[in-house]
């Protein structure tokens, strides 16, 4: 669009191996777009600029005029710590409780000799991909989760999930890796979106803050479901394992490796949280 090219964008529900199930769209659009700028067949079917599939409750084709959708808003949620074996929360920033939480730390640590898994989402993976169920990877001691509270009206979340999170290391260096879930009445979490941040400069013992933006999503929430996050430093086998070194990726060796332990500030005013891209109803 920059160049001012006509163009199309078509944006569908598979995985790379979900060739059978892609030919109908795929094929029927190819032929739409070539007879009309190729053969110059002014009866050929128009495409709209972006025919996106929307996952979730009501799944179904979306036409939309450009990708991200320009009318997004963005809505905020706070990452906060549960109280007394309570779950950890993401609340709102429009919720009148966000100022009721005081800045606090939960922390986890991460071995590279027994890497956080990654299951499903966009992997190249046949037998692991797409959307699967995260409650075993949830149930992990290297795994952080902060779920909001179930939804009183659905939202449609349009674009990349951003994660701004405020952690202080013991290393200098480590990954870290943010997910994005849908979680059903019946508890079940599936993935949506998920991204990854390597850093090598870290300063043990002091503040970073550190930005990590999740893959593109077209997903509507329905009535009751939670919106959750994901927060660990590993997505094996998705990415390589980082030692939690200073030493290059590609360079280091195992026996370098090294436990670290990460923590996050939540809470207060300026603790973790994440932006939403999200389409008024």
């Amino acid at each position: 669009r920059k160049l001012n090219e006509d163009c199309r964008m078509v944006i569908g529900p598979y995985t790379h191996w979900h060739i059978q199930a892609m030919q109908p769209k795929l094929w029927r659009t190819l032929l739409d777009f070539f007879d009309r700028h190729l053969l110059g067949d002014a009866a050929a079917r128009d495409l709209p600029s972006v025919d996106a599939f929307a996952m979730g409750h009501d799944m179904g084709w979306m036409q939309m005029e450009d990708w991200p959708p320009p009318h997004t808003k963005e809505q905020k949620f706070g990452m906060i710590r549960g109280n007394d074996g309570d779950p950890n929360k993401l609340i709102d920033h429009n919720s009148s409780t966000i100022e009721t939480f005081d800045e606090s730390e939960i922390s986890y640590v991460y071995d590279p000799s027994d890497p956080t898994p990654q299951v499903g989402g966009a992997t190249f993976n046949p037998s692991c991909c797409g959307r699967s169920s995260q409650n075993a990877i949830e149930s992990r001691n290297d795994v952080l989760v902060f779920s909001s509270e179930p939804l009183e009206s659905p939202i449609l979340i349009a674009g990349e999930i951003k994660v701004h999170l405020e952690v202080v290391s013991n290393v200098e260096g480590t990954d870290y890796v943010a997910r994005a879930c849908q979680v059903a009445s019946d508890g079940e979490s599936v993935i949506l979106a998920d991204g990854i941040i390597r850093r090598f400069n870290l300063r043990p013992g002091r503040r970073t803050k550190v930005d990590v933006t999740l893959s593109p999503v077209l997903n509507r929430l329905g009535v009751g479901d939670r919106l959750r996050l994901q927060i660990c430093s590993s997505a094996y086998p998705k990415y390589g394992r980082h030692l939690n070194t200073r030493g290059s990726f590609h360079l280091e060796v195992e026996a370098n490796a090294v436990v670290s332990e990460q923590i996050l500030i939540v809470g207060g005013d300026s603790g973790c949280c994440i932006t939403v891209p999200v389409l008024p109803a």
